[in-house]
């Protein structure tokens, strides 16, 4: 689903394709511009500018005195650098996906990130899995092979093929118990008070089992899963008593 130019919700499979095309068309086929015309130097920002020199790195053991004083080659660097992100293309057939793919791929050529060939996937939605068998182990988009996956991991959850939502909660949950049991020793000190374990518990177990579970159509299965997890950890009644093993 999405939003048409007017606001109006799109449910037709047909008209939310097409309203997807018309936003990449307008977004990749904009007046060229120069990249370097929009390319700002981070050694003229102010903020740079007024850090004071011989202070100890960050966590990326990068001296303030390397934005400060770099060189272009190093601007140029950061520039393709912060320009990484993750990027999902989606096609009713591979025409489309075509279509919005070469030029993408054309943008991004001239402003400075390059396409991992590598770790992009090609995915066709909405099969049983191993019925893939025409389309064959890659596909060919804009001269690039892209291999051909029934599922694959994307901003954290697994997408599949199938969108089988039990493969991702079982994967969540095998997450939470790692996170459980490497919170073992904190969990049963008899240190720290029964609210901030709680605290541990939702902030940083919680989470993992519940991540990207916005998107999710559980099935009573899922739901039985779940509460056999917090049933096996007993959390709640542990914590309680104070007596966690």
């Amino acid at each position: 689903m999405c939003n048409d130019r007017e606001g109006n919700l799109l449910t037709d499979k047909t008209m939310v394709a097409a309203r997807w095309r018309e936003h990449f068309e307008t977004l990749l086929n904009r007046e060229n511009v120069s990249a370097s015309t929009n390319r700002i130097r981070i050694s003229d920002d102010e903020a740079i500018k007024e850090l004071k020199n011989c202070k100890a790195a960050g966590k990326d053991e990068l001296p303030v005195e390397l934005f400060k004083h770099g060189s272009e080659q190093l601007h140029e660097i950061l520039h393709r650098t912060l320009l990484k992100d993750d990027i999902d293309i989606i096609g009713i057939d591979r025409r489309a996906e075509e279509k919005a793919f070469v030029p993408f791929k054309r943008e991004t050529a001239r402003i400075g990130p390059t396409i991992s060939i590598i770790k992009t996937k090609y995915m066709i939605a909405g099969r049983i899995r191993g019925s893939n068998s025409e389309v064959g182990v890659e596909v060919v988009l804009g001269g690039d092979k892209f291999e051909v996956v029934e599922e694959f991991v994307y901003l954290g959850p697994l997408v599949t093929c199938d969108n089988d939502v039990t493969r991702e909660v079982k994967r969540r949950l095998a997450a939470a118990n790692r996170a459980f049991y490497g919170l073992r020793s904190q969990l049963k000190s008899r240190s720290l008070q029964t609210k901030t374990k709680f605290a541990l518990y939702k902030t940083l177990i919680v989470p993992v089992a519940l991540y990207g579970h916005e998107t999710w159509t559980l099935r009573e299965i899922d739901r039985r899963a779940f509460g056999v997890f917090e049933q096996y950890s007993a959390v709640k009644k542990k914590m309680a008593s104070g007596d966690l093993v």
